[in-house]
């Protein structure tokens, strides 16, 4: 998360998601505000199971704290292709349970390269 194009201080940042890897990889929601570039966050799967957790995913990072956000960065996973984010619809909310409409929406490429979303 950025607010004017400076990123914010993540000390005391809280993540959770629908859907976390935690058996065939070690890739929990954590580690997608670790400021690790070797680590992810990879939804659940199970290879060629129906038991996926279905689409769409979500992460919810809780600030612990009301800031301005004028924008955020990805970094897709750099090693192999497949947990990478497509369609991404970013949303804001004062108490984490009223979020409204998103504040903005895209796609990303397929690729490795970090992107950054401006609002």
């Amino acid at each position: 998360m950025t607010t004017g194009g400076v990123a914010l201080d993540r000390k005391g940042w809280t993540i959770t998601a629908d859907s976390e890897e935690l058996t065939t990889e070690v890739a929990p929601a954590t580690n997608a505000i670790d400021n690790d570039t070797t680590t992810y966050w990879h939804s659940h799967w199970v290879w060629g199971a129906a038991t996926d957790t279905p689409l769409p995913h979500y992460l919810i990072v809780d600030l612990g704290a009301a800031k301005p956000i004028t924008g955020f960065s990805y970094l897709p996973r750099q090693t192999g292709v497949n947990g990478r984010v497509k369609a991404w619809e970013f949303y804001v909310s004062d108490d984490g349970v009223a979020w409204g409409t998103p504040v903005k929406s895209g796609a990303f490429p397929d690729g490795t390269a970090l992107q950054t979303v401006t609002f």
